[in-house]
């Protein structure tokens, strides 16, 4: 299933942002991203039940310029990875939040980055919680 359409809803800022959300967090994310219009998709939908992290995983997200949301903090440590290998990381540390929170926190970093490009680095999404 493919998420969101991507419209040019705020400037076509979210039309720019893709997300793949890992098979280690809830399918609910992309349904809430869906609502907002962010284009996102369930790894085990865009691809496979056990594909693997960087056979699989890292290279669709760099063909379709997609940011990974994952759990897997040792999988996809900060100094191991150059901005080579992926498209951007968003870790989310607490995978047992609602996924509406979790969601959330994606769509602050889609209206905080001034576009897409800017974001090809790693984030975690705590960080962006509203407090």
């Amino acid at each position: 299933m493919e998420g969101g359409s991507g419209t040019d809803r705020n400037n076509g800022i979210e039309s720019e942002w893709r997300f793949l959300i890992d098979e280690n967090l809830s399918p609910t994310i992309v349904t809430e991203l869906d609502r907002r219009d962010i284009a996102a998709e369930y790894v085990l939908d865009a691809l496979f039940e056990g594909a693997d992290d960087f056979e699989d995983i890292l290279p669709y997200c760099r063909q379709t310029d997609t940011v990974l949301v994952t759990n897997k903090v040792r999988d996809f440590n900060a100094t191991d990875l150059s901005p080579a290998d992926h498209a951007g990381i968003v870790i989310v540390h607490n995978k047992d939040r609602p996924a509406a929170e979790i969601a959330a926190e994606l769509r602050r970093i889609v209206a905080t980055y001034p576009n897409r490009d800017a974001f090809r680095g790693f984030e975690s999404a705590e960080d962006w919680t509203d407090e």
